[in-house]
């Protein structure tokens, strides 16, 4: 309801819900450790174990992914640099087979993060493209449902549904085809806890139910108080920052979730 008493119009609606994402607290500097297992059915085929840290000011953000030297991929770190409400980060990804590091297309936030059901944009510390495309929202209790269209990956259209909490993070993303009924992509967070005054999740899940393949993100331990690692705003340090982030995760230990 607006000031006057009056129903507030589709338009306002959906601009309160991104309000809502874009004012919610994130830590200026942080440091978190991840687990991601990758199931068919509901058996484990791989698991990594991730270090992330991040860097904000204006607006903006800088975040490495590092993954740890025990998992497939090992040594492999990520570079990303966004705006708020941009509708792709600049994506850098350096192999550890590779001699230096790979600039991605635009299109690739939405390809599989290093084998697994996870894409580039759901770790974004800032807008996810289900909101950078919202077209629509409704209150629903202390939340918002959210509804989206744009081309997946660049090649085909989808209609989304999503829900927004009290927090303003995105915790639920049903992705369907243009065309079509069920959702080919779906998204989950939950065990939502505040870690130095930011609302994240301890579990997110992305499953393709088609195919029967499903992703599980897992908090292992987080530190927003601004204890964190230098986070180069160029590529070109990336390998070395992610061989002292891979150091510094294992010092914040295991959060009690």
């Amino acid at each position: 309801m607006n000031s006057d008493g009056q129903a507030d119009s589709p338009g306002a609606v959906l601009q309160r819900a991104l309000d809502r994402h874009a004012r919610r607290p994130v830590c200026r500097e942080g440091l978190r450790r991840i687990t991601v297992d990758v199931f068919l059915g509901d058996t484990v085929q791989v698991r990594l174990e991730i270090a992330q840290a991040w860097h904000v000011e204006s607006g903006s953000s800088i975040s490495i992914l590092s993954v740890l030297p025990s998992s497939p991929f090992g040594g492999t770190t990520v570079l990303m640099r966004e705006r708020a409400f941009a509708h792709s980060p600049a994506i850098w990804v350096w192999p550890t087979t590779a001699t230096r590091p790979v600039l991605a297309d635009q299109w690739r936030c939405e390809e599989h993060l290093l084998g697994t059901d996870f894409s580039y944009d759901d770790i974004r510390l800032f807008t996810p493209r289900m909101l950078t495309a919202a077209t629509g929202a409704e209150p629903d209790g202390d939340g918002f449902l959210i509804r989206s269209a744009w081309t997946y990956r660049g090649r085909r259209r989808v209609n989304a549904t999503g829900r927004l909490d009290e927090h303003g993070l995105l915790v639920a993303a049903d992705l369907v085809a243009e065309g079509m009924h069920d959702p080919f992509r779906t998204l989950r967070a939950e065990g939502i806890v505040m870690v130095d005054g930011m609302a994240t999740p301890t579990m997110i899940q992305v499953a393709r139910p088609a195919e029967g393949f499903r992703s599980v993100l897992r908090l292992v331990a987080m530190d927003g108080s601004g204890r964190s690692v230098a986070v180069p705003s160029t590529p070109d340090r990336l390998r070395d920052a992610g061989a002292e982030l891979a150091d510094a995760a294992v010092g914040i230990g295991t959060s009690p979730w």
